[in-house]
């Protein structure tokens, strides 16, 4: 008999992340969103993934820098705007308190008025994966160290109970985009408004049902579409995914700074991919 679903607590896909040790003194900057249970994007906004507590069942807990939950929490405090991030909400299955290492069992159970209700709950993702930890633990989302500088964070609702296979059903996310300048050199992109630059995007199909809390990732099918939309619906380019679920799409014109990437597919439209500026760190 498969064991209960586990929302958040665990997730299957692993993604090594050597270089992404967070420090207590310089925290991250991730790019962090939530899709809600309508469907409504809070996000994506860079922001420090600092070391924070938490109040849980009356106490005050500690969460660890560098973890999604801490992720989650910062944007909460950076959404100045509407859609804002609601009343996040926790439930300890540990014995939380000051050292974030006894916080590594929290779980989240709502965020504003969309609260857990067996077996739907909130998942997360990094880079376009599901991670395999509590969302608050200090070894990180993998459990082979914390959130890389500049990795992408997604929470979302999952409605398991609309899929008789008992998953989140198949869906499409975006990972981790990698730019370069292609005029004047091999140089990093200094923001996403240069003029020709070509755009790496990885793109994910969440799919699978094994007993885990969010199924598999695998590479999206070769032929889905990823466009480079403009903040007026226009899109600037698109490229389709080839080989290792990966498209690569070159720009000759400026990008606009609230341009968004969005993967196209049958199997529905991956709710991430905003272009940030990421503060200096």
């Amino acid at each position: 008999m498969r064991r209960p679903l586990t929302l958040t607590l665990l997730a299957v896909a692993a993604l090594a992340m050597p270089s992404g040790v967070a420090s207590a003194a310089q925290p991250p900057y991730v790019a962090v969103s939530v899709a809600t249970k309508n469907g409504t994007l809070i996000g994506p906004i860079a922001v420090r993934a600092k070391e924070v507590r938490v109040r849980v069942s009356g106490k005050r807990c500690t969460v660890a820098a560098g973890t999604p939950l801490a992720a989650l929490v910062a944007l909460k405090s950076a959404a100045k705007r509407p859609p804002k991030v609601g009343t996040i909400r926790l439930r300890d299955y540990a014995a939380c308190g000051k050292r974030p290492s006894s916080s590594s069992r929290l779980y989240l159970t709502g965020i504003g008025a969309d609260r857990e209700r067996a077996p739907d709950g909130w998942i997360y993702e990094v880079n376009g994966k599901g991670g395999t930890t509590s969302a608050a633990d200090p070894l990180g989302p993998f459990g082979r160290g914390r959130l890389e500088k500049h990795a992408t964070v997604n929470w979302r609702w999952c409605r398991i109970s609309e899929d008789p296979e008992g998953d989140c059903g198949d869906t499409l996310a975006i990972g981790k985009i990698v730019a370069r300048v292609t005029r004047g050199g091999d140089t990093p992109v200094p923001s996403p408004t240069v003029m020709g630059t070509e755009y790496t995007v990885p793109v994910q199909l969440r799919t699978g049902a094994n007993g885990d809390a969010n199924g598999i990732s695998a590479p999206a099918p070769v032929g889905t579409v990823v466009d480079l939309v403009a903040p007026t619906g226009a899109v600037i380019v698109s490229g389709t995914v080839g080989a290792g679920g990966v498209a690569v799409m070159e720009t000759t014109t400026v990008v606009p700074p609230t341009a968004r990437f969005i993967a196209r597919g049958a199997t529905g439209v991956a709710p991430a991919g905003k272009l940030l500026a990421f503060p200096a760190s």
